[in-house]
């Protein structure tokens, strides 16, 4: 008998190969080539064996139209990431028991009415209102399963009652809503789901930090920029942000699989974590340019182009990494690591809008963006180093968890 069929398979550990009689579903529904996680079934509505193509409010325009301080317009930004991270408790579970097309289109109903108030807003009171409504509707994305899908299949289709806007209600996940409720706060305590949770924090605070100091960083002399430009400068995050989006994903799944090719096929859900560097550096990078360039008026095109460039691919690639190595640990729970982690980010952000701006005030853009830096490549480093050689052993210490059976 060979070696490999002792392997201890774990939540997190995956059998990558055919083996010993069995035979998994193959990319491009070949007969070798990469096995498909999770396995479509031999449904035909199955969603997994359609093919690919079934598959803000500006701090400028608050700080110069109606007046509002630096310290205030964080506050509004505060009130909108509290609500964005809370919000998650409630419709997490009612996705779960009215069906997730039902709250979208009820939290998108919400967005709708929100933007039109935010156009018609007369006070900062109206805009903090209707931001806390829209990042309601923002909070929908927080609860979805991530999913390997193979666009080749294109075997099933769907079924027309799928696209019906108003699914039955889910009786069993009513009857358990306390539960849907309470276990994001259990899987708070697991080191696994806590690192990817405070990874996740630290590198989207990172984008809320240029977020609320860029008015006060590139309104001010020598720069001096309008509102406007102020505004489009945010396209160097949004530019940072496609280019996570496109490289992130595919880059982080080359690292596993040429790590599982190496292990004779066993996945061990550590392996993805090397693909964390070179995003780490990026964090590391932007932040201190745009830190220390504000302070010593290095010329925008650096701090703009580069740092904020940077920040946004690296507010993309880290929390999609390190999200997707906890799921890959704790699968059937992956909606509710998504919940705590969003709750965790958004705590620490609404937080950090009470002092950030004071302080680039008091002590000049360096400290507070050296503090953010420190937590973003310290959070995700810590876990890179370490957890190749402990992630397994708290698997093994979790794998009776009930969450395994959610």
């Amino acid at each position: 008998m060979v070696a490999e069929e002792f392997v201890d398979i774990m939540p997190g550990t995956e059998v990558m190969k055919d083996h010993d009689g069995i035979h998994f579903i193959h990319a491009r529904n070949a007969a070798q080539g990469p096995i498909l996680l999770p396995t479509p079934s031999e449904h035909p509505h199955d969603p997994l064996r359609r093919d690919e193509l079934v598959h803000c409010t500006s701090h400028s325009n608050l700080h110069g139209r109606m007046g509002q301080s630096l310290s205030q317009v964080a506050l509004l930004t505060g009130v909108c990431v509290i609500t964005l991270g809370y919000a998650n408790f409630i419709i997490v579970p009612g996705a779960d028991i009215f069906g997730r097309r039902t709250i979208t289109l009820f939290c998108g109903s919400i967005c709708i009415a929100a933007n039109i108030w935010s156009a018609l807003a007369t006070s900062d009171i109206d805009e903090e209102e209707k931001d806390s409504a829209t990042q309601i509707e923002a909070a929908t994305t927080a609860g979805g399963k991530m999913i390997l899908t193979d666009a080749y299949l294109g075997r099933g289709r769907p079924n027309l009652s799928q696209f019906n806007p108003f699914q039955p209600l889910d009786r069993v996940a009513f009857q358990t809503v306390l539960r849907h409720i309470l276990t994001p706060v259990q899987l708070f305590f697991y080191p696994i789901v806590f690192w990817a949770a405070m990874s996740m924090g630290a590198a989207a605070n990172a984008l809320l930090a240029v977020n609320i100091t860029q008015s006060q960083g590139l309104a001010a002399p020598p720069y001096n920029f309008t509102p406007g430009q102020v505004g489009f400068a945010n396209f160097a995050l949004v530019a940072g942000g496609v280019i996570g989006l496109l490289v992130a994903g595919p880059w982080s799944d080359w690292v596993i699989m040429a790590t599982t090719k190496k292990n004779n096929g066993i996945r061990e859900a550590e392996m993805r974590l090397p693909a964390l560097y070179p995003f780490i550096f990026a964090a590391l990078i932007g932040l201190v340019v745009i830190g220390v360039g504000y302070d010593k008026h290095w010329p925008w095109e650096v701090i703009v182009v580069l740092g904020f460039g940077l920040v946004g691919l690296q507010v993309v690639s880290i929390p999609t990494i390190a999200i997707t190595y906890a799921i890959d640990c704790y699968t059937p729970v992956a909606g509710q690591i998504m919940v705590i982690s969003t709750v965790c980010k958004n705590t620490f952000g609404f937080g950090q809008t009470y002092y950030y701006n004071n302080w680039a005030t008091a002590s000049g853009f360096t400290p507070p963006f050296m503090m953010i830096m420190a937590l973003t490549v310290g959070f995700s480093l810590t876990g890179t180093i370490l957890l190749p050689f402990f992630g397994k052993r708290l698997r093994v210490a979790t794998r009776a968890s009930k969450v395994h059976n959610f």
